[in-house]
């Protein structure tokens, strides 16, 4: 199996065009000589195919996907974190939260794999299964500006920019703290009835997660002096940087609010903040490969570590989980009689 970076320089000799082709990379956390082919294969055929993005937010998509749970008889939770699973005899007997126990002839968990070992009974899965699980690297993680603008100061752009340092550096960035940010995405989210301006800017830049693990034990709103103006500071640098595209981009700002790794562990239960969840590497892709199946009779496991991330990833997983427990082709048979 070929490394993205060696298929793509197999048909692209020009090493300027080669980099500004990889540089989706940060949509999945490229390594070179590390990241399958298949990877950048299936994100770039996305964008090829067109790529779309959700006016205001994905809060719609959201209530859409919760519709279809409801309209069957579910009921969707919201604000109850599991914080305990107990098994018995190889099964799940109930998820305990801050108020409730849950039963069910299933469980399906989404979250990282191990979020998932830290709440479940250190005896229900075999000890080598524990260690793979930790010992899969993870993708890097991002430091996140979310901006607010002036009122008709800033133009709204209808496509994502991105900003790279030096060409040859593409599959470097996110995995080093040196000369940061080496990249970032810039966009400006459309809203509905949207007008010639934006109303906002998001920045997302690759960061891997020891360049904040200094403060790994702290909590949220509880970090420290030191950590924010570390925040500050980085968030300087992307700025000055916008402004090499976007002239006098910082008088268009009203607010900034910025993010570190750290918030995105916190928020996602997520492992060092990991934005693709586990690295894929094509020199041992067992190795990255988690199956939906666990050794706990009622328990399987989705997401965007089992598969893939993302709009690509994530639904592919979903069906491969449901038919973990409905049968093989099950939902494709559905589908084809329709």
């Amino acid at each position: 199996m070929l490394p993205a970076d060696v298929f793509i320089a197999k048909y692209i000799k020009n090493s300027k065009l080669r980099s500004i082709v990889a540089y989706t990379n940060t949509l999945y956390g490229g390594k070179a000589g590390v990241t399958p082919a298949y990877v950048h294969a299936i994100l770039s055929a996305s964008f090829i195919n067109g790529i779309c993005r959700f006016e205001d937010t994905s809060a719609g998509f959201r209530d859409l996907l919760a519709g279809v749970i409801t309209e069957n008889g579910g009921r969707v939770l919201t604000n109850q974190k599991g914080e305990k699973i107990i098994t018995d005899n190889r099964n799940i007997a109930y998820v305990k939260t801050q108020d409730h126990e849950y039963n069910a002839d299933f469980f399906i968990s989404d979250i990282h794999p191990c979020s998932l070992l830290q709440i479940i009974d250190n005896e229900a899965f075999p000890k080598s299964y524990r260690t793979r699980l930790q010992n899969i690297p993870n993708s890097y993680s991002a430091f996140s500006l979310y901006i607010k603008l002036k009122k008709d100061a800033f133009k709204y752009i209808d496509r994502t920019e991105y900003f790279m340092a030096e060409y040859s550096k593409v599959w470097d960035i996110g995995y080093s703290f040196d000369s940061w940010p080496s990249g970032f995405l810039f966009m400006t989210p459309p809203k509905k009835n949207q007008g010639e301006y934006a109303d906002t800017a998001l920045v997302t830049a690759p960061m891997p997660f020891d360049a904040v693990k200094k403060w790994e034990n702290s909590r949220t709103g509880c970090r420290g002096a030191e950590y924010e103006d570390f925040k500050k500071c980085q968030t300087e640098k992307i700025i000055r940087l916008i402004e090499k595209f976007h002239p006098d981009f910082g008088g268009c700002i009203d607010k900034i609010c910025s993010s570190t790794p750290l918030t995105i562990r916190d928020f996602y239960n997520v492992k060092e903040g990991s934005l693709f969840g586990y690295s894929k590497d094509c020199n041992n892709i067992v190795m990255s490969q988690i199956p939906v199946f666990t050794k706990i009779k009622n328990l399987f496991l989705t997401g965007q570590n089992v598969n893939l991330h993302g709009f690509c990833g994530v639904p592919l997983t979903s069906i491969l989980t449901s038919e973990a427990i409905l049968g093989s082709n099950y939902i494709t048979k559905k589908l084809s009689n329709l």
